[in-house]
């Protein structure tokens, strides 16, 4: 199969393509991070995080409301190019849950590929915004350092979801490299 991973979907796809490398044909990693520092890493490279994002994590959120009130400040922060209002009305619907973010983030804590990210070995392509300021392009860079052969694209109109920012740029390079990579486009 084709695993496609965005933002924490990525450690997931990270984590699927390491430890079951005969059901992945190819591997995209959308906007994401290698977790923790591996072997010979000092420091991690990038920006940190919006400090509103900082300060909204580090005080809660305790409940599904104030993590759905806390996301509507943050999401303009996800984007380069899209307008507030159109951002809003694209993600109406979406659905927070406060349990599941905190234990995502205890997770991360203590989660890295980076040692283990050389096993990967399908087709990868790694995507992400220049304007990303969660998962800064620095951090595909220490991705696509370690995968054998990884293809990198950096968006310079987008952030943190490129398909919205640039979504005919986008679509183009993920359809043409699934056409060359697996024989079929998106």
């Amino acid at each position: 199969m084709v695993v496609f991973g965005h933002s924490y979907g990525g450690f997931i796809a990270q984590e699927f393509a390491i430890c079951h490398p005969d059901k992945v044909a190819a591997l995209i990693l959308c906007d994401t991070a290698p977790g923790q520092l591996g072997e010979g890493e000092v420091e991690s490279s990038g920006p940190p995080p919006p400090q509103q994002f900082i300060d909204f994590i580090s005080n809660g959120p305790y409940t599904d409301a104030e993590f759905t009130e806390g996301m509507k400040t943050l999401i303009p922060t996800f984007f380069h190019r899209r307008e507030a209002a159109d951002v809003e009305r694209s993600l109406d619907g979406s659905v927070y849950c406060a349990s599941a973010n905190s234990r995502g983030f205890e997770v991360l804590a203590e989660w890295s590929a980076v040692d283990r990210l050389t096993s990967i070995t399908p087709p990868t392509l790694i995507t992400v915004g220049s304007h990303d300021v969660f998962t800064s392009p620095s951090q595909s860079h220490r991705i696509a350092q370690r995968i054998p052969h990884a293809e990198l694209v950096e968006f310079p109109q987008s952030g943190h979801m490129p398909w919205m920012d640039e979504p005919d740029r986008f679509f183009e390079v993920v359809g043409e490299w699934l056409r060359r990579n697996v024989g079929q486009s998106a």
